[in-house]
């Protein structure tokens, strides 16, 4: 198996990507195709559809190496710490941990549109230079389940929890600062 394409993306670290897919709308990257392996025509028709999953692989797992030349040497956690669980452990099947049997990841993304060989998407979870090894478009009627159920430990008073980051006053007000200096500069070429 080999990628089909690389991404471009707006996240260059794993530190600081959001942990699943359309959490921060307005985060955008591009999916090349490898000429070599997919034509440009393969995207024909993908931009008719309004979100597409995206099947790539966890790159920056610190055991890929040894995952992929060597899975003897592999030691495969069977728990993994769980961010919603105050540092409770939760089976690595039933999580969404980047460090996987197998390192494959995926993404639903929105499509915004298409350039040539190129994919532009928001809403990603993918770390600058992620391979990516499929792109399907989103189906509503077949992929999404309606009396689908989640886990306790993933609701938080009847709904799915979702973590937001709040900043202080401070922060705010430093910001806040920061762009007032940054306008004076641009304006009066300081």
């Amino acid at each position: 198996m080999a990628s089909i394409g690389v991404v471009q993306s707006c996240f260059s670290t794993r530190n600081g990507t959001p942990r699943q897919p359309l959490v921060v709308p307005l985060a955008r990257a591009t999916v090349s195709l490898d000429l070599a392996r997919v034509p440009a025509e393969a995207l024909d028709g993908l931009v008719g559809y309004s979100h597409c999953w995206i099947l790539y692989v966890f790159h920056l797992n610190t055991d890929l190496d040894k995952m992929w030349n060597d899975p003897a040497r592999s030691k495969l956690k069977a728990k993994v710490r769980v961010p919603r669980l105050k540092g409770g452990k939760m089976g690595v099947l039933a999580t969404r941990s980047p460090h996987r049997p197998n390192p494959i990841g995926l993404s639903v993304a929105k499509v915004e549109a298409v350039d040539g060989h190129s994919l532009l998407l928001s809403g990603v979870d993918l770390v600058d230079g992620t391979p990516v090894l499929d792109i399907k478009p989103y189906l509503p009627y077949s992929d999404s389940v309606k009396a689908a159920a989640i886990p306790d430990w993933l609701e938080f008073d009847g709904a799915l929890a979702v973590e937001s980051v709040h900043f202080s006053d401070a922060l705010h007000f430093c910001t806040f600062r920061l762009l007032e200096a940054c306008t004076i500069a641009l304006c009066f070429g300081r």
